[in-house]
Formats: structure tokens, sequence, C-alpha cells
């Protein structure tokens, strides 16, 4: 009897001195961590508002007023200290494994519906401990039902659950995010929107939609990675007769011209064999490509025929002496034609002033007031 009432008492101690101290120590703990916009933040508030309270009357009611554990109040009560203990952990293992990772490191990486899955195990496997020990609940055999209709479901919807598998590994890996230029055999544009099943891609023709089993199973080419590298290659064809050296020299001088191109850049142009030659360009984004390449083809074509060079080996007399002198002409005779209406007008200006002053001249003077 000496030994039970000891025992209760030194329980009731230790609840009226260390629960005080025990919340002072946790509040200065907290501030401290908020002040850092520490993550910590959020579970140290939950142990000292909820759990520890929580455990100081769960021991209170089984230690000190020795209620029994079938109790359907004790039940409760340890019921909802075991849903705060697992929102805890949650949210410490949130706050110091996710929150706090490094910019590119696994963790960092790994994607939301991932977290979402690992939550939801970890609440079924807390729930489970729950009902098995706090209500005596035998939850064998509801996983052995889980388990069976999991294998028949997976079975029935093979081919939805291959995209998910698929789309959740590719997240997972994380080749591409969200406005990077994607290349696929089925479509080129960037990327809106991706999540477990599939990839939308805002093209110049409206949205593809592509399945993450496809991408998942064929080869694309991320435009966007790494950053700053984007090159728009374009191939253009002149004539034989053009002499290799004019023909890169005036493809570069068009290239560095254009106000897409990155200014670290440098344009190059070399022939690849034939009448063909490749330019290089270093552009600013992918967006910028259709927007270059018609740049670029129209001022060649001006380029090319100042320069007297055949694009596309088109044989034309725009640039033959015949036209030169004809267009030299005609400049000659506008500049004549404008030069002679200008004396003209610089004539009849000089006349009507001379008349302006000789009529000025012949009039009488005004007679003196008297």
């Amino acid at each position: 009897m000496n030994s039970i009432g000891s025992s209760t008492l030194y329980w009731a101690a230790s609840v009226v001195f260390g629960l005080p101290l025990l919340l002072i120590g946790l509040t200065e703990w907290h501030q401290s961590l908020t002040r850092k916009n520490s993550h910590l933040a959020r579970p140290v508030m939950l142990l000292r508002t909820y759990l520890v309270p929580l455990g100081a009357l769960l021991v209170l009611l089984v230690q000190v007023a020795k209620m029994p554990a079938q109790f359907t109040s004790v039940r409760v009560l340890a019921t909802v200290f075991g849903f705060v203990v697992l929102v805890l952990l949650l949210s410490g293992l949130n706050a110091t494994v996710f929150e706090g990772a490094p910019q590119g490191s696994w963790r960092q990486r790994i994607p939301g519906i991932f977290l979402d899955v690992t939550r939801f195990l970890l609440i079924g496997a807390g729930l489970a401990v729950i009902l098995s020990y706090v209500w005596g609940v035998r939850v064998g055999g509801l996983f052995t039902a889980l388990g069976v209709t999991s294998v028949v479901i997976g079975l029935m919807l093979q081919n939805s659950v291959g995209q998910i598998v698929s789309g959740l590994f590719m997240l997972f890996e994380q080749p591409f995010r969200i406005g990077d230029w994607l290349a696929t055999p089925a479509a080129r544009g960037q990327i809106v929107e991706a999540n477990w099943r599939s990839v939308h891609i805002q093209t110049g023709r409206g949205l593809q939609i592509t399945p993450n089993s496809v991408l998942a199973t064929t080869s694309f080419t991320n435009l966007s990675r790494p950053p700053g590298g984007h090159h728009l290659v374009i191939t253009t064809t002149f004539s034989e007769a053009d002499p290799p050296d004019r023909v890169c020299a005036l493809l570069t001088r068009v290239a560095t011209a254009l106000p897409q191109r990155r200014t670290e850049v440098v344009a190059t142009a070399t022939p690849v064999g034939g009448t063909e030659y490749r330019v290089t360009i270093g552009l600013k984004s992918p967006a910028d490509d259709s927007a270059a390449q018609a740049t670029f083809l129209r001022w060649l074509w001006y380029g090319a025929r100042r320069e007297g060079l055949h694009l596309d080996g088109a044989e034309d007399d725009i640039s033959t002496t015949e036209r030169i002198e004809q267009a030299l002409r005609m400049v000659a005779g506008r500049y004549c034609g404008s030069a002679k209406r200008i004396s003209r007008r610089c004539g009849r200006t000089r006349k009507s002033s001379a008349t302006g002053r000789a009529r000025s001249s012949s009039r009488p003077a005004a007679c003196p007031t008297r």
C-alpha cells in the first residue's frame, strides 16, 4: 500500500513540477527557432501545445487516478495522443528531411506525390497501431483483405497502373521541369504541366498531351538544359560558283546582327560539303527559334543579292550592269527634277521679294505731322 502511494506521489510530483519547466523550455526553444526562421519551429510548437499537455493528462488519469485502461475516456485520450504523435512524426520528418534540402539534391528532387504516398503509409501504420494496442482490434485480417484487393485492382488496371508507375519514376528523376522546352517525336514546345500520368506541351498548334509511359519508352531532347546552352542550327544552300569564304563571312555577319542572339556566344558558319553551309547561332531561349530563323532568312536574301551571291543556287538578273545603270539613271533623274523644282521655287521667291521692295520704294513719303 505504501509502495502504491509512493508511486502515485512520484507521478503527481513529476507532473506538477516537471510540466511547467518543460513547457517553459519548449517555449524558449520555439521562440529561438522562430527568430531563426527554422523549419523545426512547427514541430516544436506541436510538441509544446498538444503532445506534452495530453501526455501529462494521460499520466494523471492512469498513474495518479489509477483509472483502468479499458475505460472509454482513457482510450479516447490515448487515441488523441496517438494522433498527435503521428502528426508530430510527419511534421518532423518533413522539416528535417525535405524542407531544408539543398538545391539540386535528391531530397529536393523527390516529387510531391511520393511524399503524399509516404504520409499515407505512415498514417495507415499509425492507425493500425492505435486500433491494435488501444482498442484491441485485430488488424491482420484487414491487411490481408487489402492485399488481395490491391492485387485484383492491379490486374484489372494494368495499363493505367503502368502509366502511373512510369510517371512516378519520371517525376522522381526529373529530366525536365515546368517551363522547359521539350522536343519529342510527336511534338516540340514548352511544358506547361507535368503530373503523375502525362506531360502537357504547349506547341504552336495547340496543347499536346503525351502520356508518361510514352516518354519513358522513347528518347526526347530537353532544349532548356543546360541553361544558356541552346543553339539554332540553320542549313543554307548556295551556288557552286560562290566563294566559300565570302559565303561564310556573309552568313556570320547576318547571324551576328540578329537581336535574339546571345551576345556572349559567337555565331559560326561552316561549309558541310557540296553547296550546303551550316550556321550555328546561340539564342537566349528556345522560344526565339521561329523569329530568329525567319529574320535570318529574310536578311540573308537581301545580303546575298547585295554581295552578288546565289542563295539556293538562284540565277537572277537583279544585280546586272544594265539594272544598276537603269537604277542610277532613275535616281539621277529624280534628283535633277527635284533640283529644277527647287531652283524654280527659289527664283519665284527672289522675284516676289524684289517686287515687294520696288513697291515700297515707289510709295510717296508720309507728311510730317504738324
